[in-house]
């Protein structure tokens, strides 16, 4: 009864959204987000996971879905294949703001396993940014090729 509930919530929800009856954003101000990788969505990149809005132990993605992880705080991009991560692929701030921390000298590495897990605890984002863009509004960018930051 309750996921049922929890869904419908959800549904009503992105339907009063959609329609513009209520404003989800965290300010009355305006501000907009473009795209923050240099691609078409949807051909040569796509979402792979969502924001957890779910603050318990299961995870509801921002469409009601289950397109994400627990706890899972970003969007994740990604592209088509390792041949066009390798040739690389702009990175872009999706709205003006200020650099408040970088970190690069990461090596690429896919980690697949509980050791390779243990050792990047604490730089999960790997190669990263962070930038302010005013009215609370932070973006971080990870995974960021090395060298590229």
């Amino acid at each position: 009864m309750i996921k049922k509930s929890w869904l419908m919530l959800c549904l009503i929800l992105g339907i009063l959204a959609f329609c513009g009856c209520i404003s989800l954003s965290q300010s009355s101000a305006k501000f907009q987000l473009a795209l923050p990788i240099d691609c078409q969505l949807g051909k040569d990149c796509f979402i792979f996971h969502y924001v957890d809005v779910e603050p318990d132990e299961r995870e509801i993605d921002v469409n009601c879905g289950r397109q994400t992880y627990n706890n899972h705080k970003g969007t994740d991009f990604g592209i088509a294949n390792l041949k066009i991560m390798e040739k690389g692929v702009n990175v872009l701030a999706v709205a003006a703001g200020e650099v408040k921390r970088v970190r690069d000298g990461i090596i690429d590495k896919l980690v697949v396993n509980d050791e390779e897990i243990l050792q990047v605890e604490g730089q999960e984002c790997g190669n990263g940014i962070v930038i302010a863009h005013g009215l609370g509004w932070e973006t971080q960018y990870c995974h960021l090729k090395q060298g590229s930051v």
